[in-house]
């Protein structure tokens, strides 16, 4: 379902930067470069540096390959194309340590373990100002060509209790977290999902995290795969039912209704919505979830070192 890669570990030298910052720069970082469908090379390329007052320079411990990432290797692109004249650098769900920070920044310090949040919203615009920075029309999205490279993206401290690992899921989850607000899931409310990916799974992880602030939420799975349900019911506490292909689908409602007690059936099983990444404080609490009452570690199918990148 999920892939992490580890990063490769480069020697720092240190520099005196701007006043009162001690910083150090990396003279050279190995990096995993896009040229085009199938055509990724490992190269040189020069480290970045602090611009800003307000930049912060993290090391990249692990990054997340997902099915977009998967997309961009065998077609180069999904809207627009990698080319052999503008190459990218790949990777966008990042998680890593804070190597060195501008001297205004007091929200993280060096050696903060820290979880990339992929996108620029423009802080000017209405739509922006009003909580959903994800609909922003000058959003900067990294990992997108032709410009906008990978990894380079604001950066939300991990909580103590978090492996670096698990937390390369964070935007995944935040996804998962802004369904739940879309759906306007509520308390002892039943949930009916259909057909579960790895998204859908996490919304009903979301769904019973959420719920147990105050108290339960029954969770149903149904899909046509045994070896799917029997996965969903060691990630999250749920039901799952088997539809008999044979039967209509009024008698599997009717049987679905009738074992699980439903008299009316669940109270949230299709909302047809358009959703667009993640909204507005979405990237915390999801962080916060993966913490305390998410174990999503059964979604990393494996970790291997950087430079197997191809391979992974």
């Amino acid at each position: 379902m999920l892939l992490a890669i580890t990063h490769h570990a480069h020697c720092p030298s240190w520099t005196l930067g701007p006043p009162s910052l001690l910083y150090r720069t990396i003279s050279w970082n190995l990096s995993r470069i896009l040229y085009g469908a199938g055509d990724a090379r490992f190269e040189t390329r020069p480290s970045p540096a602090l611009q800003d007052f307000h930049d912060i320079f993290d090391r990249i411990s692990y990054v997340g390959v997902f099915g977009s990432d998967v997309h961009f290797w065998q077609h180069g692109g999904i809207t627009g194309k990698v080319t052999k004249q503008e190459p990218l650098i790949m990777g966008h769900k990042a998680v890593g340590i804070v190597h060195s920070i501008g001297p205004s920044i007091t929200s993280v310090q060096p050696g903060d373990r820290v979880a990339n949040e992929p996108g620029f919203p423009c802080r000017q615009c209405r739509l922006r100002k009003s909580g959903r920075y994800n609909l922003c029309l000058n959003m900067r999205f990294a990992v997108d060509p032709p410009h906008i490279q990978g990894t380079l993206t604001p950066l939300l401290k991990i909580p103590d209790s978090l492996g670096l690992q698990e937390a390369v899921l964070v935007e995944l989850l935040s996804v998962a977290v802004h369904v739940n607000r879309l759906t306007d899931l509520r308390p002892v409310q039943s949930v009916l999902v259909l057909d579960p990916g790895t998204i859908d799974l996490i919304c009903a992880a979301v769904a019973n995290a959420n719920a147990n602030a105050f108290s339960t939420t029954t969770a149903c799975i149904a899909d046509i795969k045994a070896p799917k349900l029997d996965f969903a019911k060691t990630f999250v506490t749920c039901s799952t039912i088997i539809p008999d292909p044979h039967s209509k689908p009024e008698q599997n409602a009717f049987r679905f209704k009738r074992e699980y007690r439903l008299s009316e059936g669940a109270d949230v099983e299709t909302v047809v919505k358009i959703s667009f990444r993640y909204a507005s404080g979405g990237y915390k609490l999801a962080l916060e979830f993966l913490a305390s009452r998410i174990v999503a570690e059964s979604l990393i199918s494996s970790a291997m070192p950087f430079e197997h990148a191809k391979e992974a």
